[in-house]
């Protein structure tokens, strides 16, 4: 019998997979194996520190504590990551009401 893989592993090998990683720097947690074609969006504070992360297509230069608003279409991601920074959110419920949209 042949597993069926889960939306995770789908939307991984999709070829227009687009990430968002907010509250980024010189790493990110994603996996490895991403699909060459994948865009990943890195946002953070330090334009030094985004540009050294290899994992990243594009980066965004913007502190979301000052202004929670993303410069993108509603829908534009299939995943958004925020990796240890929750505490750090001056606003964290309008920051995830505009990552929901």
């Amino acid at each position: 019998e042949t597993a069926r893989p889960n939306s995770e592993t789908y939307a991984l090998r999709s070829a227009s997979l687009s990430i968002l990683d907010t509250f980024g720097s010189w790493r990110s947690y994603l996996p490895p194996n991403l699909p060459p074609s994948a865009r990943v969006v890195v946002q953070g504070l330090n334009a030094e520190e985004l540009r050294a992360n290899s994992q990243a297509t594009e980066i965004l230069v913007r502190d979301l504590n000052k202004s929670p608003t993303l410069p993108f279409d509603d829908a534009t991601f299939d995943f958004v990551t925020n990796v240890s920074s929750v505490d750090y959110m001056t606003s964290p419920l309008a920051f995830f009401v505009e990552v929901h949209r």
